[in-house]
């Protein structure tokens, strides 16, 4: 596949994906072996499904990806927060879609002002990235406040549709693959969603710290905590 040739994922492909998903001689057990050690040792009880090995989306389809972010707490303005930004590594699904000059695809980004940082269990906050849909990407997690849970998850598939689920609030990511939370003193949310340029993984904390700046008027209302 050329370095710049668009992955195509049609409703021809999707189907064998879906058949590969129900057929166990597609299996990666390497993969299931793994999540159901991980499902074991955290007692985790969402369960775990097997997956087809990756490969048979394309050879070598799959590179990595991860997340980022501020997971003690930045102080801007007066104001406390939290950030995790999402990625996937340039692959033969996602190449023709990113800035050559980059390495990473960062899907999706979730900023949030809080009251609450435990310093030693550091509940407050969880994230995470899963490739297990390959080729579509899941990140999910939690920020805790004095008073609220937020949930969130996110995704994207290999035909670019992205959306994000916040407190049961969905958002379309075409609109802005960021989404800024600020809750308020009589526990409701406030949010705003963001465009930003694509941005090199090494400067993303540096990027949202600089738009945190910029959106102060949206955290320094009265009723925000």
């Amino acid at each position: 596949m050329d370095a710049q040739e668009k992955f195509i994922w049609n409703k021809q492909n999707k189907m064998q994906n879906l058949k590969n998903r129900e057929d166990p001689t597609k299996w990666s057990l390497t993969n299931f072996k793994a999540d159901m050690n991980s499902l074991n040792q955290t007692h985790h009880r969402n369960g775990v499904f097997p997956v087809p090995d990756y490969d048979l989306v394309a050879k070598n389809s799959f590179i990595g990806l991860g997340s980022g972010g501020e997971f003690e707490g930045v102080e801007i303005n007066g104001k406390t927060f939290l950030y995790n930004f999402f990625y996937i590594k340039k692959n033969k699904v996602n190449q023709s879609y990113i800035d050559p000059e980059l390495n990473n695809d960062i899907f999706f980004t979730i900023i949030i002002s809080t009251d609450f940082i435990d310093k030693e269990g550091y509940t407050h906050n969880s994230a995470g990235a899963s490739s297990r849909n390959h080729p579509n990407y899941v990140a999910q997690g939690l920020f805790k406040t004095k008073n609220t849970d937020i949930k969130y998850s996110a995704f994207i598939t290999a035909d670019r549709d992205s959306y994000a689920l916040v407190s049961d609030r969905l958002f379309d990511l075409s609109l802005g693959r960021v989404i800024f939370i600020v809750p308020q003193k009589d526990k409701s949310l406030r949010s705003k969603q963001l465009s930003i340029p694509p941005i090199p993984l090494k400067d993303m904390n540096n990027y949202i710290e600089s738009i945190i700046k910029e959106q102060k008027n949206f955290y320094l209302d009265k009723g925000a905590i």
